[in-house]
């Protein structure tokens, strides 16, 4: 899938979220934040890749990028 904005991205992990039968609240346990923190990591607009490698690990999900060049 190709995210053209932040919020595409927040979509895609509360739907891998939802496909575990999880939530933000588990979510926070599973990383050992607080809910309020796992919240604004999930939303923010410049999450690290780091960040989102252990989302990936807690929700036993591959993580992959690749950048594409556009035609032009």
């Amino acid at each position: 899938m190709i995210y053209k904005e932040r919020e595409d991205l927040t979509k895609e992990i509360k739907s891998a979220l939802k496909g575990r039968g999880l939530n933000i609240v588990r979510l926070a346990d599973l990383l050992g934040v607080i809910q309020q923190s796992a919240q604004r990591t999930v939303t923010k607009s410049d999450i690290s890749i780091g960040m989102l490698k252990r989302i990936c690990d807690e929700l036993d999900a591959d993580l992959e990028i690749s950048i594409k060049l556009r035609d032009g």
